[in-house]
């Protein structure tokens, strides 16, 4: 149970309940028909579908973090910074962002952070390299995996002592937008003699493949090889550099352990000082773009419909006071609290 303010003070109960959907296609329809009044999903052709058949209807998708593919660094394969750069240089991104995307969400950047949200927080000499990633080359990545002592085997797949590079790549099955990302990579990556299976498995599969274990040496990475998966966002990028990057990150999905990293994000965490934070995070920037410990994709959105024929006070595009999608259970039931009867 909920609770909804009608006037100043008098509150009145709502109840509110969390259909749980098989697909993205089932819960689009719901959505559009009208049963499920608050959606934080990704809707092709949102607005002939969604809100030409209803007024009421509305949607906003902000920018809101970076889509990734993380590379298990436990793997030996992966932990080659030429073999992660030759699977970078051969994503097409913009097609990721086109077609499995449906354009909603733009191509990310190599310091993995979500623009124009942290724009303050770029380093202003940062070079235009680590803001955005070169064309696809599709020779040069396979330069980089012959240089590294690959050579293609009977298969036509690149392989080193016997190891061939073939991965299998995890995904939430239903998720409709990362099911059709994952095709787009795995078609790009057996361009230059990489394997990459993909595998459609459950929500709760999927997170405890790739959650990652604390331990006293630092997190231990989850058992998968590839997957595509979140970042966390905050006020500062440190949230998000911190659960990504550092040893003990609580989503340092790949694995990644930098001592200068840490010891950079313990200092941005001791000072109040905005000048310094900001030079510590500049270091940072450039460290996440030269290592590559993960490879960005999307400047993932942030998912949100809402229908307001029944209750006004909704975050809107205009007026985005709260992350808005039933996604985060803390602000939904901030704005719920917010939300107040229309009157009729």
């Amino acid at each position: 149970m909920e609770w909804g303010e009608r006037g100043e003070q008098e509150a009145i109960p709502f109840a509110s309940d969390y259909p749980a959907f098989t697909s993205n296609q089932s819960a689009d329809l719901a959505l559009a028909e009208g049963q499920v009044q608050y959606g934080n999903l990704d809707i092709p052709n949102v607005q002939k579908t969604y809100v030409d058949v209803n007024p009421h209807n509305h949607y906003y998708f902000p920018p809101d973090n970076i889509v990734e593919l993380y590379p298990n660094l436990s793997n030996p394969l992966l932990a080659i910074p030429n073999v992660r750069e030759a699977i970078s240089l051969a994503i097409d991104r913009q097609k990721l962002s086109v077609i499995g995307e449906t354009g909603y969400e733009g191509v990310a950047n190599p310091i993995s952070l979500p623009l124009p949200n942290y724009k303050s927080w770029l380093d202003p000499t940062l070079p235009s390299s680590y803001l955005h990633f070169p064309p696809v080359n599709d020779a040069k990545a396979e330069q980089l995996l012959q240089a590294a002592g690959f050579k293609k085997d009977k298969n036509g797949i690149y392989a080193k002592d016997g190891k061939e590079l073939s991965f299998n790549l995890e995904v939430v099955s239903g998720w409709s937008d990362w099911d059709e990302d994952c095709l787009l990579i795995q078609q790009d990556l057996a361009k230059i003699g990489i394997k990459v299976n993909i595998e459609q498995v459950t929500f709760g599969t999927y997170y405890s493949n790739i959650a990652p274990t604390a331990s006293a040496h630092g997190v231990i990475p989850g058992k998968y090889d590839l997957a595509i998966s979140w970042t966390n966002e905050g006020p500062t990028p440190y949230l998000q550099y911190y659960d990504l990057l550092d040893s003990n990150g609580s989503f340092n999905v790949e694995g990644f352990h930098n001592p200068q990293v840490d010891k950079l994000l313990n200092a941005f965490a001791q000072t109040t000082d905005l000048a310094e934070q900001k030079k510590i995070m500049y270091q940072i920037e450039r460290i996440a773009a030269e290592k590559m410990p993960v490879i960005p994709l999307l400047v993932g959105a942030y998912w949100y419909e809402y229908n307001d024929s029944n209750y006004t006070g909704w975050p809107t595009k205009q007026n985005l006071w709260i992350t808005p999608g039933p996604a985060n259970t803390q602000s939904a039931a901030i704005v719920m609290q917010h939300l107040q009867p229309v009157q009729k």
